[in-house]
């Protein structure tokens, strides 16, 4: 833990120092993701978690730039207990990341940006939960998450303003996040897999 945050500390100062370049922007981030895990027995993006921090934009021409981002972004699955159906089984999962997205965009000319990508993140920890707690021990899936995600990112950003932008993001794991219990597989069907959908806000600082 100590080795990522001198490693992501690092990186940030080295991102920030190229801002001096006038082909540089910087700013700020905030939303919220809404995600699902594949392979739980779920389905709808019901998790909502926070998204926040900052990014650094490399501009090439007036169509094209690189944007790489240092965020925290929370992920999982839920579900609550419905009473109405009799229904009174609970699951939560709570998933803490940092990720580093490095995107492509591309500016369509009508305050409309495309952007795609890989992303890579970090798991800082996590808790699982059902109706009867924690579920660790004997209790734990036998299989246990991965540290590191790598994810697709394909997203849709509308400009409000010289300084704010709007976006949709959708977020999808290449790799499983987790193996099926005993490692078990089935064709595509190799594990537990994020998908999410991001609403986000972007502010340049300059």
């Amino acid at each position: 833990m100590k080795q990522l945050s001198l490693f992501l500390f690092i990186l940030l100062q080295g991102l920030f120092f190229q801002i001096t370049a006038q082909t540089f922007k910087a700013g700020a981030i905030a939303g919220i993701n809404t995600s699902q895990v594949s392979g739980d027995n779920l389905s709808g993006f019901t998790k909502p978690s926070p998204i926040a921090g900052l990014f650094v934009e490399r501009m090439f021409g007036n169509e094209w730039s690189m944007q790489m981002e240092l965020t925290y972004m929370g992920k999982g699955s839920r579900k609550n207990i419905d009473t109405t159906r009799n229904d009174f089984t609970l699951y939560r999962l709570n998933m803490h990341y940092a990720e580093i997205p490095l995107l492509l965009k591309y500016n369509t000319g009508s305050k409309l940006l495309i952007e795609f990508g890989p992303s890579f993140g970090y798991l800082i920890m996590h808790r699982e939960l059902d109706e009867f707690g924690e579920m660790d021990g004997q209790f734990a899936p036998a299989e246990q998450f991965k540290r590191f995600d790598l994810s697709a990112a394909l997203g849709l950003n509308y400009l409000l303003s010289e300084k704010f932008v709007f976006g949709l993001r959708l977020v999808n794991s290449l790799l499983p996040v987790r193996d099926h219990d005993g490692n078990t597989k089935f064709r595509l069907n190799r594990g537990q897999y994020h998908t999410g959908l991001a609403f986000r806000f972007h502010y340049y600082f300059k």
